[in-house]
C-alpha cells in the first residue's frame, strides 16, 4: 500500500495546490457545507459549466450520478462543435438533454451501450464504468494521464470487470480515483454527484495544466432559474425582485420590461390584439388562484382528491409558480386568440420569451399545454431553447 500512497500523493499535489486558487462557486448551494471534502470540487465543476445545480440553491451532492449525466459532463468538458441528436440507442430520445452527448461519445468510441440497442441513460453509473469511460475519453482527447505502473492491491481488486481493468489501473495510478479506508475499491458501487465532481475536478486541472480549455466559464444567469413542482422558489427570492408596471394592471421584473413591451408592440404592429392577462403574482395571489381552482371543481360535484389532482395539472402550487418570479406572462386576446398564440410560438423567442408549457411535454413540466404562458429567459437563451425543441427542464438537464 506504500507504493499506492506515494503515487497518489505526488499525482494529487498539483491538484490540491491549484484548488486553493479557485474562487467560490457562483451559486450559493445550501447543501454544500463550507469546508466539506467536496466543496472545492463543486466550485470547480459549477464554475466551468460542467454541472448545474439541481435547483437554484441545491447541488444534491449525495444523489447518484446517472450514465446520461456522466456522458453529458464529458461532452461539456470537450465543447465539441457538432451537436448531433439522433442515436442508435432506442432508449435515448432525440429530445433528451443527453442525446447529443451520447451520440458524440458513441461516435468517438468513448462509450458503449448496455446492449446493442440500449444505453440505459438513467441507470446509476458505477465506479468501474466511470474509469472505462475516462480512459477512452482521455485517449480521444489526447490527454496524458501518466498512469503507468502496477495495479495497486485492494482486497476486492479481483471483482473488477474485465472491460474495466485497464481503466481502473490507469485511473488509480494517475490519481483520478482512490480506494476506501477499508482497503476496498468497490468497482460496482454507484457514484454520487459529489464523488464524480471530485474525479472531474482532478481530471480538469490535469487537462488545464496540459493546455486544454475545460468547459466554459459560467456566468450566473438570473433569467434561467428553474421553478417547478420539484424546484420551488428560493426562500427570500421575492425580496430581490424590482417590479415595473407594464399595462392592464400588470407588473413584471424590471429587467424583462424592455423586451416584453417591445414584443407587445411588435404583435400589435403585425395586426394581433394581445391582452396581458397575467404577469407577476405575489405568493398570496397564487395561493388564492390555486384554492379557487380547487373550489371550482368541487362545485362540479367532484371529490376533493379529483379536484386537487386536476388543479395540480393546471395551476402551480404556491411557491412553485413562475409568476411569482416576475418573469412569466400569460398573453391572450379578446378578439383572435389563435392568431396571438401562433405569433408567440413563432416570434416570442426573438424577444427573450419561451413557450414554457408546450404540448407533448406535460410529463416533464407537470403542467398541461398552455399556449398563452411565456417565460422570460433572455434573447440569446430563448433562441437556443427554441432551436433545440426542448422544454426548460430538458434544456437545463433537470428533466
Amino acid at each position: 500500500m506504500k507504493l499506492r500512497t506515494r503515487i497518489l500523493t505526488s499525482a494529487l499535489s498539483l491538484i490540491l495546490t491549484l484548488s486553493l486558487l479557485i474562487q467560490p462557486a457562483l451559486a450559493a448551494f445550501q447543501d454544500v457545507s463550507p469546508g466539506s471534502w467536496y466543496e472545492s470540487s463543486v466550485e470547480y465543476v459549477y464554475s466551468h459549466s460542467l454541472f448545474s445545480g439541481t435547483s437554484y440553491s441545491t447541488f444534491s451532492p449525495n444523489d447518484n450520478m446517472t450514465r446520461g449525466m456522466f456522458v453529458t459532463v464529458l461532452y461539456r468538458m470537450s465543447q465539441p462543435d457538432s451537436q448531433p441528436t439522433s442515436t442508435r440507442f432506442s432508449d435515448v430520445p432525440s429530445s433528451a438533454y443527453y442525446a447529443a452527448p451520447i451520440r458524440w461519445a458513441s461516435d468517438n468510441g468513448i462509450v458503449y451501450g448496455t446492449s446493442d440497442t440500449l444505453f440505459s441513460p438513467n441507470a446509476s453509473v458505477t465506479r468501474e464504468q466511470i474509469c472505462a469511460m475516462l480512459i477512452r475519453y482521455c485517449s480521444y482527447m489526447e490527454v496524458q494521464l501518466g498512469g503507468d505502473g502496477p495495479v495497486p492491491d485492494f482486497d476486492d481488486i479481483e471483482t473488477v470487470s474485465s472491460y474495466a481493468r485497464d481503466g481502473i489501473a490507469i485511473c488509480l495510478n494517475s490519481g483520478l480515483i482512490s480506494g476506501f479506508g477499508d482497503d476496498t475499491l468497490r468497482p460496482q458501487a454507484t457514484a454520487t454527484r459529489a464523488q464524480v465532481s471530485s474525479i472531474i475536478f482532478r481530471l480538469g486541472t490535469l487537462m488545464e495544466a496540459q493546455g486544454f480549455t475545460v468547459g466554459t466559464e459560467r456566468k450566473d444567469d438570473w433569467k434561467m432559474i428553474l421553478v417547478n413542482s420539484s424546484h420551488p422558489i428560493p426562500e427570500g427570492y421575492a425580496d430581490t425582485i424590482s417590479l415595473k408596471y407594464v399595462e392592464n394592471g400588470k407588473y413584471i421584473d424590471a429587467r424583462a420590461y424592455a423586451d416584453l413591451t417591445a414584443m407587445l408592440a411588435a404583435m400589435r404592429a403585425d395586426g394581433c390584439y394581445p391582452l396581458l392577462n397575467q404577469a407577476y403574482r405575489s405568493h398570496a395571489e397564487q395561493q388564492a388562484i390555486y384554492n379557487n381552482r380547487i373550489n371550482l371543481y368541487l362545485s362540479y360535484g367532484w371529490s376533493y382528491a379529483q379536484a386537487l389532482a386536476q388543479t395540480q395539472k393546471e395551476v402551480a402550487y404556491p411557491g412553485t409558480s413562475e409568476h411569482e418570479l416576475g418573469l412569466a406572462v400569460d398573453i391572450t386576446s379578446n378578439y383572435n386568440a389563435s392568431a396571438v398564440y401562433n405569433w408567440l410560438a413563432k416570434y416570442a423567442c426573438k424577444y427573450g420569451f419561451i413557450y414554457r408549457y408546450p404540448a407533448g411535454k406535460t410529463s416533464i413540466t407537470g403542467i398541461t399545454n398552455e399556449p398563452w404562458h411565456y417565460r422570460y429567459v433572455g434573447r440569446e437563451n430563448a433562441e437556443k431553447i427554441q432551436a433545440s425543441g426542448l422544454c426548460l427542464e430538458e434544456y437545463l438537464g433537470a428533466a
